[in-house]
């Protein structure tokens, strides 16, 4: 779910891509009909489109290549960088969710560790930590700087690119989202629709707060004002006073050239009823984590954020 409320004025905000002036996606189904499928249902290995990986400047062979960071260069092939940008789009990816040939000390993972362009942080899941140990890839600030050099020219709105942890006590729900994009991106395929740019919470509320604290902001401005004027020219709602805000913003592109967006939350069993009924009036399309294929998560005991145990450098 979203963990921020629009009100929360004083709240830090993290770094941002630009965000869409879309409008919201009027033709989906609603989001109780959308409620029930099993994310981990679909086959993962499943390619699905990868628009911050399609918008570098990038090695896209099995050979690695010399790319420029800064005043030298690091060695990457196109699995490595794919793995980089992915990583970087979703701030923080459970290993188990790069690829089967990724692990912290082989394949794509040990090349990017070596050249200091990510860092494998082990978080622990419970008592027994031997048994309930995950292994989470997050992006060094090298490793960011590196995507964002190397941008394609058509680069518009801007892909935002993630580094380090943040709140780690929402690192249980964070680390999913990549998984219900993928299930959301393959929906849109389906439909004939292809995914453009994947905008997070921390971006959208970040542009929220830029505009709260504009240098022009009309003095005679109510926070109401400017809450409804924000989600109206940003396709969002208002629901009982609080601006419901999307887990994922998912842009895309149709046939025909037109753009909308699609709007993703990832419901938890810690949702109220009152919280639910937002995200439904809000439009959301909603998922819950399944139980197959040994990626329960509904239920289950949340990562501890007083656990962190090493960065695997």
């Amino acid at each position: 779910m979203s963990r921020w409320r629009d009100d929360e004025r004083e709240e830090a905000s993290g770094r941002a891509g630009e965000s869409s002036n879309a409008a919201t996606d009027t033709s989906r189904p609603s989001a109780r009909e959308r409620l029930d499928p099993d994310v981990s249902g679909r086959d993962r290995d499943a390619p699905v489109a990868e628009p911050y990986v399609e918008r570098l400047d990038r090695p896209c062979g099995e050979a690695r290549e010399a790319v420029a960071l800064g005043s030298g260069t690091v060695r990457l092939n196109g699995d490595e960088t794919r793995v980089l940008a992915t990583i970087g789009a979703f701030r923080a990816v459970p290993v188990a969710d790069l690829g089967p040939d990724a692990q912290p000390d082989s394949g794509a993972l040990r090349q990017l560790r070596r050249e200091e362009l990510v860092d494998v942080v082990t978080v622990s899941r419970g008592a027994n930590a031997s048994q309930r140990d995950a292994s989470i890839a997050v992006l060094t600030e090298r490793g960011r700087d590196l995507l964002e050099a190397h941008r394609t020219p058509d680069s518009h709105p801007e892909q935002a690119y993630h580094a380090g942890l943040v709140k780690p006590a929402e690192l249980a729900h964070d680390t999913a989202l990549h998984r219900v994009y993928r299930e959301a991106a393959a929906e849109l395929a389906d439909e004939g629709r292809r995914v453009t740019r994947v905008v997070l919470d921390y971006e959208l509320k970040a542009d929220y707060q830029r505009f709260l604290n504009r240098p022009d902001r009309p003095a005679d401005a109510t926070l109401e004002s400017e809450r409804a004027a924000f989600a109206e020219a940003h396709g969002l709602t208002v629901v009982d006073g609080h601006l419901e805000l999307p887990d994922l913003r998912l842009e895309y592109e149709e046939p025909d050239g037109t753009r909308g967006v699609r709007d993703v939350e990832l419901v938890t069993e810690h949702y109220s009823r009152t919280q639910l009924a937002g995200k439904r009036q809000a439009g959301f399309t909603m998922y819950r984590l399944g139980g197959r294929a040994g990626h329960a998560i509904r239920g289950g005991t949340p990562y501890d954020p007083h656990r962190i145990t090493q960065v695997l450098r």
